[in-house]
């Protein structure tokens, strides 16, 4: 005889009910581990490149604090300041420029202006570990932190590796 014929209907959704408790358990354990394991291995960057159209057009240490401000009218400029100055910003304004302000404070990147219509770059969480980016696509431009042999490599167009 088979263990189903001896056991009644109630033990039989007892067991289910128990399985289906130790399956979601696992799970979670093992989507814990994964997340305490990515939380742990990642690292805070030290460079904050600033890419134009999959360009980079700026590099900035992340442990000098201040203002980077991003205007695209004719071509690409990149400012720093150490203070936020208003004018450069309403005069690129008038002109129709694209205009990004990034803070950079602590460790960590943060759009803090744009002139884009939908403004998701400025409703983004500030960035500080490597890999971690801040995107503004109206106006094509990436805010990506890295490590400095990484991106220095890719500023100087230099190969990082080569395959056979």
């Amino acid at each position: 005889m088979f263990d189903n014929d001896i056991l009644d209907h109630r033990v039989m959704k007892r067991r289910r009910y128990l399985n289906d408790l130790i399956l979601l358990a696992a799970c979670l354990l093992i989507a814990g581990l994964i997340f305490v394991i990515v939380r742990v291995t990642v690292k805070d960057g030290s460079v904050l490149s600033v890419m134009y159209d999959s360009d980079i057009a700026y590099s900035h240490p992340l442990d000098r604090e201040g203002y980077l401000i991003v205007m695209y009218d004719d071509g690409l400029k990149v400012m720093f300041n150490e203070d936020y100055d208003e004018d450069p910003i309403k005069e690129a304004e008038t002109g129709g420029a694209d205009i990004n302000v990034i803070k950079i404070t602590d460790g960590h990147a943060d759009m803090i202006y744009a002139n884009c219509p939908d403004l998701i770059c400025v409703h983004t969480m500030p960035v500080s570990r490597v890999g971690s980016s801040i995107i503004c696509l109206p106006h094509k431009i990436t805010v990506t932190v890295s490590d400095n042999k990484y991106d220095l490599a890719k500023l100087n167009n230099e190969t990082d590796a080569v395959t056979w």
